[in-house]
């Protein structure tokens, strides 16, 4: 059963009969709330991620150690002791892209080399400043 909060109205959205329940008796839907705030989006992440019965736990170990085992178990049909793929690619999506945007504020200087001499870093310096002038040069023509 979900945790989505039951709908004040009583027709089913997806088939419109009369709604008494939590479950339409005609189609079977839950009529519950369909647009949820990113509160409940977020707590229903970390549910996930520390559920009791490990199905993203056993979805990582499976995914990091035993490569070939996960995708011929799915295949097999035992589709509910894992996290579903699309599910598990929008998480490693939602990681990767948290991850970025927080090493992002990082700045790589390329012209910085703390083994450089002073006159080799101003040199590096001065040669970037050039190269600079000349594409915008070339960018203006």
């Amino acid at each position: 059963m979900s945790h989505g909060k039951i709908r004040h109205e009583k027709d089913c959205l997806n088939c419109g009969h009369y709604v008494e329940g939590r479950f339409c008796p005609h189609c079977g839907q839950e009529n519950t709330e369909t647009r949820q705030p990113f509160r409940f989006l977020f707590t229903h992440f970390i549910e996930d991620l520390t559920h009791y019965n490990g199905q993203f736990w056993g979805t990582i170990k499976n995914r990091l150690f035993k490569l070939g085992k996960l995708t011929n178990t799915y295949i097999e049909g035992k589709r509910q002791i894992f996290v579903p793929p699309v599910k598990l690619y929008i998480l490693v999506r939602f990681v990767t892209f948290f991850l970025f945007a927080f090493f992002s504020t990082i700045h790589f200087d390329s012209t910085h080399n703390p083994y450089k001499t002073q006159n080799e870093a101003t040199a590096a310096k001065k040669e970037s400043q050039a190269k600079r002038e000349i594409l915008l040069e070339v960018l203006k023509d």
